[in-house]
């Protein structure tokens, strides 16, 4: 119930985090679903009636233009796949010559593309979490959303990072009791956590050709690909070792001494 709650007020606080309701209605989990939703309800009509019709009707009208500011879409802080997508397939509005696209495909055919693999993370991170809804705790089936819905949002800030912080929490404590943790993992791992903090061309105003702008500017972008990839490819599999460790030790018998031993010599007349 208190997962729901907070993710209700997270909802309230950004929008986009109540796609993360999508975690309890998988896993059959109608307290916390009904938890999210009475948040919102509540907190939505506490609001209306402390501020009024006049506020609540233009927090509307931002809502439904914020899809069609495509400016703000292709901006490079844009940190979501739809912002990678249009700032490589669409011609920037705003004639910044560091944002130049790869190709010039037209907004509507971007806009295809990027509901293509919208969908498609969607979907295969739903079917995912329906297979290892049994492995794995509610934290982690959000956890595992979280990339998902940071990075098919219209507009992913790089302080919309700090969510990131919900997988991170999730997967690290099981990369680290892994007795012998492999380097790939480790270093995937690192990877991420690294993308997450550190945006080259932005922090030191790196002038490079277009087409490495395009590159090398959204950090946070590769970060949220690396972190899911890391989760639905290799942490059922960190959990099923180390479960297996845990059973092989607790299943190793207890040493025994041996009478005879100098130990037992010492202490028996």
């Amino acid at each position: 119930i208190w997962a729901g709650v907070f993710v209700g007020l997270a909802a309230i606080a950004k929008i986009t985090p109540a796609a993360l309701v999508l975690a309890f209605i998988l896993r059959r989990d109608w307290k916390a679903t009904l938890a999210s939703g009475l948040t919102v309800l509540a907190l939505m009509g506490t609001s209306y009636a402390a501020l009024g019709d006049t506020v609540f009707s233009q927090w509307q009208a931002n809502l439904k233009q914020q899809p069609d500011n495509l400016g703000s879409m292709i901006s490079a802080e844009n940190m979501s796949l739809h912002g990678y997508i249009l700032r490589a397939l669409v011609q920037n509005p705003d004639d910044n010559a560091a944002l130049q696209p790869w190709t010039d495909v037209g907004r509507a055919t971007a806009g295809r593309i990027r509901w293509t693999f919208a969908l498609a993370l969607w979907a295969g991170t739903s079917a995912w979490l329906l297979y290892r809804r049994r492995e794995l705790s509610t934290a982690e089936s959000l956890a595992a959303l979280v990339p998902v819905v940071l990075l098919t949002s219209p507009i992913t800030w790089t302080h919309h990072g700090v969510l990131a912080l919900v997988p991170l929490a999730a997967t690290l404590p099981v990369l680290l009791r892994q007795r012998n943790a492999r380097v790939i993992d480790l270093a995937w791992f690192g990877l991420a956590a690294l993308l997450l903090t550190v945006w080259p061309v932005q922090q030191f105003d790196l002038q490079l050709p277009s087409w490495l702008t395009l590159l090398a500017t959204p950090t946070l972008t590769y970060a949220l690909l690396l972190l899911w990839l890391f989760i639905v490819l290799r942490f059922a599999r960190l959990k099923q070792a180390l479960h297996d460790q845990r059973r092989t030790i607790f299943s190793k018998p207890p040493a025994t001494a041996h009478l005879g031993g100098p130990v037992f010599s010492a202490v028996t007349p």
